[in-house]
């Protein structure tokens, strides 16, 4: 178990986006950290605070449950979102399908 009263800051298992040094940097200090049953906080958190990294949250990724509005999704406004049922996830992936082959098609003209 931890043994700290607080985790340190982390960000939400949802997504993460970093570098390959980054990711080395994480890897090398996961070898010395006692492993943690939360994969978030273990990584961004107790891995990345003995790598001295300081993670940076970004308001595209979030572990609340978003509006299912594909507009959201095709803009990045959204990349990350929790709680999503099957048939949600189908709804909102058919329309940004359509979005990008759509994109694609009429840019190459």
């Amino acid at each position: 178990m931890y043994k700290g009263t607080v985790y340190p800051n982390y960000l939400s298992g949802t997504g993460y986006v970093m570098s390959r040094d980054v990711v080395q940097r994480l890897y090398q200090a996961a070898l010395k950290t006692p492993l943690f049953h939360l994969e978030d906080v273990y990584l961004t958190g107790l891995c990345a605070h003995a790598a001295g990294i300081k993670p940076r949250h970004h308001p595209a990724f979030t572990y609340n449950k978003r509006r299912l509005d594909p507009c959201l999704y095709r803009d990045k406004t959204v990349i990350t979102s929790h709680r999503v049922n099957g048939s949600e996830l189908r709804k909102v992936s058919s329309v940004t399908e359509w979005y990008i082959i759509l994109k694609v098609v009429v840019t190459d003209i």
